[in-house]
């Protein structure tokens, strides 16, 4: 399962996770939250990780997140314990083996196919990110998940090096 955060240029980030050809939910990180703590992420965050991960037992066995500081907190780390979510090791820089950067790349090209972003507001703009979400075909999902072996086969035979992907 993968869950990442990303920036908007209006202040805002869009979480999203998938598993397999599933996708989860997508969440706002909302500007006057401020930045993201391991206490905002556990409070925020979390309680949608293990919906989803519990929606999906027992198709699911590990959750994968980036090195954000407030996913690699001791906090974090025990609050997945408790709630019975396996956490995968996460290498320090390793932006190769992320697949849903490919996912937001694909969103950030739908956005740009289907609507003039320099005529949208915030509202329009946050409804866009969602139907963007919605768009993300199930097979493109599934591709990226059965992608992994392939990425991690060329970090390790590439010593950690940039795979290019």
């Amino acid at each position: 399962m993968w869950a990442l955060l990303r920036r908007n240029p209006q202040g805002w980030m869009y979480a999203g996770m998938f598993a397999g050809a599933r996708k989860g939910p997508g969440h706002f990180w909302e500007k006057e939250w401020g930045g993201i703590t391991a206490q905002k992420y556990i409070f925020y965050f979390l309680p949608l990780v293990r919906g989803f991960f519990n929606e999906n037992q027992p198709h699911l066995t590990t959750f994968q997140q980036d090195n954000a500081p407030s996913h690699r907190a001791n906090a974090t780390k025990e609050a997945l314990r408790e709630m019975g979510i396996p956490l995968m090791p996460w290498p320090a820089n390793s932006p190769d083996l992320n697949p849903i950067e490919n996912v937001w790349f694909w969103m950030k090209d739908w956005i740009e196919m289907h609507c003039n972003l320099q005529s949208l507001g915030r509202r329009e703009l946050r409804a866009v990110v969602e139907q963007a979400w919605e768009a993300v075909p199930h097979d493109f999902l599934l591709h990226l998940s059965h992608s992994m072996v392939m990425r991690l086969n060329r970090v390790l035979l590439l010593g950690g090096d940039h795979i290019g992907t």
